[in-house]
């Protein structure tokens, strides 16, 4: 992202110097025009470029706060699972909607909130 931020003012500063060229009369508008135009593209598919990259930044970016905060989620949980007895362990693993799907070579858990918990403060109560 930084390299593309780079070309932009870079294709920036020449559309500029093309046009204060123009402004002085050191070039005529027809060489303008031929000259600003593919520049001009270039630096918008730059720009593009650059927003598809900030989006899928921000797109990693919004993962992993939502993994860091499940991670956290988790933490509070182990901790308070310790202190509960049997019957309050089912409870929290039917709020959860846990399911667990066991083989020899593998073991998939999936683990869904319940709508009704809708902070995590209230989870953990």
């Amino acid at each position: 992202m930084s390299q593309l931020k780079r070309e932009i003012r870079g294709l920036e500063g020449q559309q500029i110097r093309l046009i204060q060229q123009r402004s002085k009369d050191v070039i005529d508008q027809e060489l303008l025009e031929r000259q600003i135009g593919p520049v001009k593209a270039l630096c918008d598919e730059k720009r593009q470029s650059l927003r598809v990259l900030e989006e899928q930044q921000r797109v990693r970016d919004s993962k992993w706060e939502r993994e860091s905060r499940v991670h956290w989620l988790c933490q509070q949980l182990a901790v308070k699972l310790e202190s509960l007895d049997f019957d309050e362990k089912r409870a929290l693993l039917e709020a959860f909607a846990v399911e667990v799907k066991a083989s020899r070579d593998e073991a998939d858990i999936k683990l869904v909130l319940d709508p009704k918990f809708t902070t995590i403060e209230q989870t953990l109560a």
